[in-house]
């Protein structure tokens, strides 16, 4: 496994902390920053939040360039006719969503994330 680097943000959407839970996850665009098996590090969103990435269970993230997908854990309400969605859906997959991350970065908050809706 590569040498990991600490990777935690916030997610907001309108200025506001995406509290719905859901993940964070960076997918490689180098097949090579990854050993094969090992899964994209990713992160839980917290009621803040708050995120913090992991690779195969450990904090942190190889370094790299990578495609940054957020996805949420909420699910239809019973009684509505269409599932409303906090943010833009294009967030939820790696070929869509336009946000690209480079690890390592030592700006504060440098891996936050404002998402549109």
């Amino acid at each position: 496994m590569p040498p990991l680097h600490p990777v935690k943000g916030k997610v907001t959407v309108g200025k506001k902390a995406y509290t719905g839970g859901g993940n964070v996850t960076f997918h490689p665009t180098d097949a090579k920053i990854l050993p094969h098996g090992v899964q994209a590090p990713a992160g839980s969103i917290d009621a803040g939040g708050n995120y913090e990435l992991k690779t195969s269970g450990k904090s942190g993230a190889p370094e790299g360039t990578y495609k940054v997908t957020v996805s949420m854990q909420t699910m239809p309400v019973e009684g509505k006719k269409k599932m409303e969605f906090p943010f833009n859906q294009d967030y939820n997959f790696a070929n869509k969503t336009p946000l690209q991350r480079v690890v390592p970065v030592d700006n504060p908050g440098a891996y936050d994330f404002a998402l549109k809706k």
